[in-house]
């Protein structure tokens, strides 16, 4: 990706989480890019295709903090600690923030369907790796390690959207992580 496009998405993003996905025009994201529109089109040809490489983008920066969260993290606590801040903690100031989440998050599932599939599928196989040294302690539980993997991802990712503030989140959190490290256990 290049940096006018990383900057055109970080315009956008800012002005989504900002405004909405529905207030936000092209325009829009040529001016805080500091742009023509003629640039932000070439680059992009409309607000769809614009929120979906803006999906591959935020994919991909998740994707980079947990290979290097898991790099440097030396048990499981630290490990799902991981997942959490790069799923779910990361981005739920960002969604608090936004007085239009609900139109965000709509815009993104509506447009971003195979990306949002595609990142869950990557955090998933970075999950799986991330714990394959528990996998005996997971099989004698009975649980495949790929199911196990979906099942942290998907629920750490529905406790950004659940919370009903930071130390619910945090909460919920203490609570996932609790159960997880049961598991975990040898």
């Amino acid at each position: 990706m290049s940096t006018r496009d990383v900057q055109i998405i970080s315009a956008a993003l800012k002005l989504f989480f900002r405004y909405g996905m529905a207030r936000t025009t092209m325009n829009d994201i040529a001016r805080e890019a500091g742009l023509s529109r003629q640039s932000v089109y070439a680059a992009f040809a409309n607000k769809e295709e614009l929120l979906r490489a803006a999906t591959r983008h935020l994919a991909d920066q998740t994707v980079a903090d947990l290979i290097n969260g898991f790099a440097t993290a030396d048990s499981a606590e630290q490990k799902l600690d991981v997942i959490f801040e790069s799923i779910a903690g990361k981005h739920f100031a960002l969604l608090c923030s936004s007085p239009d989440a609900d139109d965000v998050i709509s815009g993104f599932n509506t447009a971003c369907r195979h990306e949002l599939a595609d990142a869950a599928e990557r955090y998933q196989h970075l999950i799986a790796e991330a714990l394959q040294e528990y996998e005996p302690a997971i099989t004698r539980a009975g649980i495949d390690m790929t199911a196990l993997a979906e099942n942290i991802q998907r629920t750490t990712k529905a406790l950004k959207y659940e919370a009903k503030d930071e130390a619910h989140l945090r909460e919920l959190w203490k609570t996932q992580r609790t159960v997880l490290l049961q598991l975990l256990a040898p």
